[in-house]
């Protein structure tokens, strides 16, 4: 993949991992940007972006950018996740014009996206945030986990107009939304099963995610065949919660003789996570450490992967830890699991980071998808905060990644001579 970039981008990269190994950098990112802004100006302080962090990891702003990226991925044996920013950050009562447009966005998206790619979900982006919180807020109240009440979820797998899966004290206020909602995620999933793609809902914050699920999980029922899964569901490790959840999702799809998909990431909103706990006074939903995450994300995909063996699970390992991606190697050859074209592990990363190991994988004839991001930059700035937050514990370990850019820097500028 080094190969294909130019120069350029090659130095470009460099400079950008050797300044994201500071933590005073990518824990104050989304500040630093803002005031950046204020001090050169909108105008100005875009340009910039756009020829750095943004022209790094993200692709450009409209599809026709994503597919010029996925096609020089495809020549390096790459698929890709197709990300089009449609993330709404404001609740209300009636945003379902929003919702629908967005809805239409991502429809076209998976138009676009070719045989065996993904397209990747915001639920913030096309249901209304206040449904989603009251549905979390209830599901907590009852001590209600997405999984729970199986034939609730398999009669709303069958009829996306049901509402027997949420709880009582919602149905009244938030059964329309509920309604649209489910409504907008058959329709993207059953446009993936035409074109032959898949559509990937990713994770949110806990005051979202449990809703998220509970809404993912009967489309997943509906949709997903033990031999071709079409929705993918997300798993964050860092939640203390996320061991039960995977293996809750997974026993209730092996019940319905549906395959459980779903890719693994650490977590994306750790900053956020934190504050709000401290804020409400309430305990922390998160494992105490970036250590305790790695084990819960090892634990995770070591039982997902045992599971792909006993054809009831696919799993994306989306990571750019060096260690669990050999972890889920091993794994693979212990359960005898192909690494090619029709493999149900594939592995992640994210636009514009961890190069090298997709490469590397890649070259060895793993399934590897790049999550390549689209948009306005005003609109990705949170987006590449984030990125920025989640990855700092990893930046310090991208030396091998700083080096292979040298070495390929070197090999150009020593064929010049």
């Amino acid at each position: 993949m080094l190969r294909s970039q130019s120069t350029g981008e090659l130095l470009r990269a460099a400079a950008i991992l050797r300044l994201c190994r500071y933590d005073a950098v990518t824990q104050n990112s989304e500040k630093l940007m803002a005031r950046a802004e204020r001090l050169l100006g909108r105008r100005l302080f875009h340009a910039i972006l756009r020829r750095t962090a943004y022209g790094h990891f993200v692709a450009g702003e409209d599809l026709a950018s994503m597919q010029r990226v996925a096609d020089r991925l495809a020549k390096d044996n790459m698929r890709t996740m197709f990300y089009t920013h449609i993330e709404s950050d404001e609740g209300g009562d009636d945003l379902s014009d929003l919702h629908e447009h967005n809805t239409q966005i991502l429809l076209d998206t998976v138009d676009i996206a070719p045989p065996n790619s993904m397209t990747q979900v915001k639920f913030t982006g096309i249901a209304n945030l206040d449904m989603l919180k009251s549905v979390t807020s209830a599901m907590n109240e009852a001590n209600l986990m997405p999984f729970s009440d199986r034939s609730a979820l398999v009669k709303t797998s069958r009829n996306p107009a049901a509402l027997i899966a949420m709880p009582e004290s919602v149905k009244e206020k938030h059964g329309e939304d509920i309604v649209a909602i489910q409504d907008r995620l058959h329709r993207l999933a059953e446009r993936a099963a035409e074109n032959r793609s898949f559509v990937i809902f990713d994770a949110e914050q806990t005051y979202f995610q449990p809703a998220i699920q509970r809404l993912v999980l009967p489309v997943m029922l509906r949709c997903n065949t033990r031999s071709r899964p079409i929705v993918y569901t997300t798993i964050q490790a860092y939640l203390k919660e996320s061991e039960a959840v995977a293996q809750g999702c997974l026993d209730l799809c092996q019940q319905e003789n549906s395959r459980f998909a779903t890719k693994v990431v650490r977590g994306a909103y750790i900053v956020q996570e934190l504050e709000r706990a401290r804020t409400h006074a309430y305990p922390s939903p998160l494992l105490p450490s970036y250590e305790e995450t790695n084990r819960s994300y090892n634990r995770i995909v070591e039982n997902l992967i045992d599971s792909v063996g006993k054809n009831s699970a696919s799993v994306m390992v989306a990571t750019h830890n060096r260690e669990s991606v050999a972890m889920a190697q091993k794994l693979m050859m212990k359960q005898d699991i192909p690494s090619g074209a029709g493999s149900r592990v594939c592995f992640a990363q994210i636009y514009g980071l961890a190069e090298y190991l997709s490469s590397e994988l890649a070259a060895s004839n793993y399934i590897v998808y790049k999550s390549v991001p689209s948009g306005p930059i005003d609109k990705v700035m949170g987006y590449l905060s984030r990125r920025a937050q989640e990855n700092s514990a990893v930046f310090s370990r991208f030396d091998i990644e700083s080096k292979h850019i040298w070495l390929e820097l070197r090999r150009r500028f020593s064929a010049r001579r």
